[in-house]
């Protein structure tokens, strides 16, 4: 049995808010927001490869105080895009090399989420 790589090289831009309106808290304790947000230079370097068989993600990060577990946003978008799609789950692993400080209000770990 061959498998195949799929190899990428994606750059997730960090963003900031210029205007932010909060409101209305939800029972899920998120609030609503109105906002406008400006990509920046700034982005961190995922290495992602899919490969042609089933398995589950493999999450490697250059930040060691970054959980590569259920916890990580990378994870959690995997799984939903899967249950989602209902196709069985492939193997993939990234390497997140991260330019953009962690809980700096930059929006990295969304960004790296929606790139992905």
């Amino acid at each position: 049995m061959r498998i195949s790589l799929n190899k990428y090289k994606i750059f997730s831009n960090a963003k900031i808010n210029i205007g932010l309106n909060v409101f209305q808290k939800e029972d899920d304790s998120y609030h609503n927001i109105d906002s406008i947000m400006v990509p920046i230079d700034l982005s961190d370097e995922m290495d992602i490869t899919f490969y042609s068989e089933l398995g589950d993600l493999k999450i490697e990060c250059s930040d060691k105080n970054i959980p590569t577990d259920e916890r990580n946003i990378l994870y959690k978008t995997y799984k939903i895009f899967f249950e989602e799609s209902k196709k069985e789950k492939e193997k993939i692993s990234i390497f997140l090399k991260k330019n953009i400080p962690s809980e700096a209000g930059l929006g990295g770990g969304s960004s790296n989420a929606g790139f992905f």
